[in-house]
């Protein structure tokens, strides 16, 4: 379930699941506080990568932790839609608290 999409703001957050105990994440997709850069590649021709070698999104297991992550984004003035941390607070399905 996608809680922002790009088409709405900056910022595309989702549950999914994550390394190989398959735990329950929520994802900041290619988030704007994560280094990112775009990289030619012969056979797919580019493909984004961070510069530290690290994921290109923001990812934890916690709803407060997202949460206080949106509200950093919506301080440093990136559009977050306010459904989407309103949704998280509520969410009691998926993730940790």
């Amino acid at each position: 379930m996608a809680y922002a999409r790009f088409s709405e703001g900056d910022v595309y957050v989702f549950g999914t699941v994550w390394g190989p105990d398959r735990a329950e994440v929520f994802e900041c997709m290619q988030c704007l506080f994560v280094d990112i850069r775009w990289v030619d590649d012969p056979v797919f021709g580019g493909r984004i990568e961070s510069a530290t070698g690290e994921p290109t999104s923001y990812i934890t297991e916690s709803r407060a932790e997202m949460v206080a992550h949106l509200r950093r984004h919506h301080e440093a003035g990136h559009k977050v839609p306010a459904h989407a941390i309103e949704s998280l607070a509520e969410e009691t399905y998926w993730g940790k608290p």
